[in-house]
């Protein structure tokens, strides 16, 4: 069995470090939304008008962070991709 060469060692590392980065994006995604969902409970339940407002104000602020980390992960998963495509035995 031969060794693979360093470039197919770095594109092996950088790929596993990627895959680290986007369990960590995902993690968070998910922590981000149960907020969202707590957010729109509060919502949903509460009867006082400047509660109302605080609370959508943070599933606002929850969908905004959602969305721009979701940018963050696609260029992620884009380089995956790109390395992934590029991966040959040596």
């Amino acid at each position: 069995m031969t060794r693979p060469s360093s470039e197919v060692d770095n594109r092996i590392a950088a790929l596993a470090l990627a895959a680290i980065d986007l369990r960590a994006h995902f993690e968070a995604q998910l922590r981000r939304v149960a907020r969202a969902e707590e957010a729109l409970v509060k919502c949903r339940s509460t009867r006082d008008a400047a509660a109302f407002d605080v609370w959508a104000a943070a599933l606002r602020s929850a969908v905004e962070m959602m969305s721009e980390n979701n940018r963050s992960v696609r260029s992620v998963i884009d380089q995956m991709d790109v390395d992934a495509r590029e991966l040959t035995f040596p």
